[in-house]
């Protein structure tokens, strides 16, 4: 029996872990916190202004849902959605319609250009 309260409870800790790290966003805005780093992204990298801001983040947001953005701008994207939000690679990937390969890249690309 105490075999069987083992597996229980290791059955427990692997629902919990997958419960908590396969959190699915079905939009960029649904993610905790990038709003707020693209935003800032958009005003700091691209120059936005103020007034335009807000129209910029959401055609931006829309391009990189639809796999339709400019590599730098994917990689701005992809760096706030996993250094600042935290999301895995597969989520990432599918935030931004594109392949896991193409996320990767950009990650290793991120990491040459931070680290040398």
């Amino acid at each position: 029996m105490a075999g069987g309260t083992d597996m229980s409870s290791l059955n427990q800790i692997l629902v919990k872990y997958l419960k908590t790290n396969n959190i699915q966003y079905s939009a960029l805005d649904n993610v905790p916190r990038f709003k707020e780093y693209f935003i800032n992204y958009l005003r700091v990298v691209w120059k936005t202004s103020e007034e335009n801001l807000e129209t910029r983040y959401k055609i931006t947001c829309n391009n990189l849902s639809h796999g339709r953005a400019w590599r730098e701008v994917r990689k701005g994207a992809v760096y706030g959605l996993w250094k600042h939000c935290n999301l895995k690679q597969y989520q990432i990937a599918n935030l931004l319609s594109v392949n896991v390969r193409t996320i990767r890249r950009d990650m290793r690309l991120l990491e040459k250009s931070m680290y040398g």
